[in-house]
């Protein structure tokens, strides 16, 4: 009994059939006399001589299928039948939770999604690709910008596979490392990432009895979006029921249990957070109070202490959610992997498998465009446009140098319905500058008529409905809506004004914290759309006027003083100042910042061929750059070519783990002697070779090299690139440090560069070792004896004392061989 496959019918005979004919008469003669307000009694005629199947279609024809039940119900107390009557209410119960679950599918079956075809809606199981997730404790002081930060992190872990374990959606209330069980789980990702997508398939995945069965009698998804729209006050009870349709739960279907109560809560960055209460709401579940009040109770667990909670949030609004949670687990949402890139484009070409992978593989060519697929919303949108098989020719001339604002003007004109006049274009930018300073994404009708934007065909493909409110409309993605408040400072409107005034540029820059994290996209296509080839393309291509040479000038004074007052200390704002001016492409104006900038210190933040794009055309308009530092990123033979020019200006170059081979130690042995300010070379954990560094060498033999300090660590050499190696040491007049730690040279390689250590004429100061070079030397006939410590520097490096201060642990434990240690060569 009680089985939510169980037909009414089959539950009320059942309840019927289990009378004994004793009860079963009482059960008779109680509803001959029932009095039910408004319908009519069952004659006693018609029940005197019925059996339990006449009675059955007598309740439902005098009462309808609910009243059956109730009057079910109400006559088996009435006879003292009370655990019947309870078997029929569990039934109901279940019946009630089972429709429950079909609302739920019917809900979030199916997407709205660009692009597509013949009116179809896809289904969301269809569509679901898997994400990539993290669960690591959130830094709520980071300022960058939401999708420049996730798209840091994506290629870190991509980087470091072993960092990122898997982890999938149905772990997110799993017991952590210490067995602990989470109460609240907050999911954190920027625009288009997929987090809303995600609730709904966990929403679908519970409502088919796939995932956490066992562990949530009800799971509730509330869309706080929608509650922006609602100014009226509820009760908790309400405000829960109010989110399935009317008539599916009652509030002792919610409340029964409330450890196995599950609500999600979609989008909490959309509330405004500066209007949120600050007392502590009731905690009264049936009394009626502002939804926010509401909201901050669910979350300060004054209500509903015991359920679980999934929370939603873009990064810019996670400091506020903490504030309000108590030991929170925190995901982030990273978007997709290459493979998960792969299998998102073969589902949405489902139909047609091959020619998925040939679209795939299209946009793999472009690295530029495939990492910016790390993005759903990418992925759904270049999907969308090579689903027309016209459009992938165009696609292919897209260069992988391309800016980013070339790259969201391409899609615009070519591929997005924007090839023509766009109507009301002023309105559009207006509409998205003030969204972005107001922090909106969603816009109501009202506001689009404000602005002439009524008329939504007129700007098809820009502007989508919103899945959670029916009235409301959204760029396709943030970055677009940053591109149209960018173009919104150079537009002219009819009286030849541009749209945004000259304040309005002036506070975007006036508080740098907001610069660095809000606005940095933005400020991006200001520096990208200040080019006056890509204004003339937009004028041509949409009739509109553009110009903004006071904006221009601006921008300009702006940067200047930041990097005179040496504001781009940090990596992250050094690296977004490169791509500032890669934007502009204009080298003279790109000489005249980096002329501030000393110091290109950019270790572990390349992650793009963009990035190093901007790095490497900043490179080459550095005429006073003192120190280049790069590591982690593969350059290969292109982009090491790319880098040349650039490296014959640094005193100090650092190359840690760049991937650098044998095959481009000739170019580096031409830069050590092009170079006359080159003092400092980091070369380390580049697998260099010894054929490499015979390569190398040639450059440090050349009498112009004025190189002082060499590292080169772990770079896979062995005695035979010690010959080269002695051969600089003992000619080269300025070299006076050199580091060679992690590289087998063996015995013999060591004594090689000792014969040369030990004559007067050689300069160097300073030789770094690991100590497991010095460890082969306990085989030396010359160290027999363990105890002879004192006898290994004379006999292994033939120099005298007042030549060497060396310190050799060849007899401690193994723990100990694995420490650093330093010979210092006096002279």
């Amino acid at each position: 009994m009680g089985d939510p496959g169980e037909s009414l019918q089959d539950a009320l005979l059942f309840s019927l059939d289990d009378l004994r004919e004793d009860n079963f008469k009482r059960f008779k003669n109680k509803l001959c006399f029932l009095n039910i307000e408004g319908r009519p009694r069952i004659p006693r005629s018609k029940l005197e001589n019925a059996d339990t199947v006449d009675i059955l279609h007598l309740l439902f024809e005098y009462y309808g299928e609910d009243g059956a039940r109730e009057v079910t119900v109400e006559v088996l107390k009435m006879i003292n039948m009370r655990d019947s009557a309870a078997r029929l209410q569990k039934w109901k119960c279940s019946d009630r939770k089972k429709k429950y679950k079909r609302h739920i599918q019917d809900s979030f079956w199916n997407i709205h999604e660009l692009g597509s075809r013949y009116g179809q809606k896809p289904s969301l199981q269809q569509r679901y690709t898997e994400l990539l997730l993290s669960c690591r404790k959130p830094n709520t002081e980071e300022r960058v910008h939401e999708l420049v930060a996730a798209e840091r992190r994506h290629w870190e872990m991509e980087a470091h596979p072993e960092s990122c374990p898997k982890f999938g959606l149905e772990k997110l209330f799993d017991p952590d490392a210490e067995g602990k069980s989470p109460r609240t789980v907050v999911l954190v990702g920027p625009a288009g990432v997929g987090k809303t997508t995600s609730l709904w398939k966990l929403m679908l995945d519970w409502s088919s009895g796939e995932l956490w069965q066992a562990k949530f009698a009800y799971a509730f998804y509330v869309s706080c979006r929608a509650l922006m729209d609602s100014s009226q006050t509820m009760s908790l009870v309400d405000f829960i029921v109010n989110s399935c349709s009317p008539g599916t739960l009652l509030a002792e279907d919610i409340l029964i249990s409330q450890d196995n109560l599950l609500l999600i809560l979609d989008g909490f960055d959309e509330l405004k957070h500066c209007d949120l209460p600050s007392e502590v709401p009731s905690s009264d579940l049936h009394k009626k109070q502002p939804v926010a009040n509401l909201v901050i109770g669910l979350l300060r667990k004054k209500l509903l202490a015991k359920c679980h909670l999934l929370v939603a949030t873009r990064p810019g609004a996670l400091g506020s959610l903490l504030r309000y949670l108590r030991s929170p687990r925190c995901v982030e949402i990273l978007g997709f992997r290459p493979a998960q890139r792969k299998e998102f484009f073969q589902r949405f070409f489902e139909e047609d498998r091959e020619d998925g992978t040939q679209a795939f593989e299209l946009v793999r060519s472009n690295e530029t465009l495939f990492s910016m697929c790390f993005l759903p919303v990418s992925c759904l949108i270049i999907c969308s446009i090579l689903s027309q098989k016209s459009q992938r020719e165009p696609l292919k001339d897209i260069p992988e140098s391309a800016t980013v604002t070339d790259i969201h003007a391409w899609l615009l004109l070519k591929f997005l319905g924007c090839h023509s006049p766009l109507s009301n274009l002023e309105g559009l930018c207006r509409l998205a500058k003030e969204g972005l300073f107001h922090k909106t994404m969603v816009f109501d009708e009202e506001l689009l008529k404000e602005h002439g934007l009524e008329n939504l065909s007129a700007s098809s493909g820009l502007l989508l409905q919103d899945a959670h409110v029916a009235t409301g409309y959204r760029f396709i993605h943030l970055s677009f809506q940053e591109f149209f408040a960018a173009l919104s400072f150079y537009l002219l409107d009819s009286e030849g004004n541009t749209v945004t005034s000259f304040q309005e540029l002036k506070g975007v820059f006036g508080n740098k914290n907001e610069y660095s994290s809000d606005c940095l996209m933005l400020v991006r296509f200001l520096f990208g759309l200040s080019s006056e080839k890509r204004q003339k393309v937009l004028q041509e291509r949409w009739g509109c006027k553009a110009s903004g040479k006071r904006h221009w000038q601006e921008l300009c004074r702006w940067l200047e003083q930041e990097a005179e007052h040496h504001s781009f200390k940090s990596r992250e704002k050094l690296l977004e100042l490169c791509h500032c001016l890669y934007e502009t492409e204009d080298l003279q104006f790109a000489k005249n910042i980096m002329g501030h900038v000393h110091d290109l210190a950019l270790r572990d933040r390349l992650y793009t061929k963009l990035d190093f794009a901007a790095v490497s055309f900043c490179l080459l308009a550095s005429d006073s750059l003192q120190s280049l530092r790069l590591s982690d990123f593969e350059l290969g033979l292109d982009g090491f070519g790319q880098l040349l020019p650039g490296l014959l200006k640094p005193s100090e170059i650092q190359l840690n783990r760049c991937g650098l081979t044998a095959a481009m130690c000739k170019d580096l042995a031409s830069i050590v002697v092009a170079n006359p300010n080159l003092t400092s070379l980091d070369l380390s954990e580049n697998p260099l070779d010894d054929f490499g560094i015979t390569q190398l060498c040639d450059g440090l033999l050349d009498s112009h090299c004025k190189l002082q300090s060499l590292r080169l660590h772990l770079c896979g050499l062995t005695v035979a690139a010690c010959t080269d190696l002695a051969s600089v040491l003992e000619t080269s007049q300025t070299l006076t440090e050199l580091g060679l730690g992690d590289n087998n040279l063996g015995n013999e390689g060591v004594r090689q560069l000792c014969v040369v250590l030990k004559k007067p004429h050689c300069k160097l100061r300073r030789l770094a070792f690991f100590l497991t070079v010095f460890l082969s030397f306990q085989t030396n006939d010359e160290i027999s004896k363990p105890n002879h410590k004192d006898k290994a520097p004379d006999s292994c490096f033939c120099a005298s004392r007042d030549a060497f201060d060396f310190l050799l642990f060849a007899h401690l434990p193994a723990p100990a061989r694995c420490r650093r240690i330093h010979s210092h060569v006096r002279h």
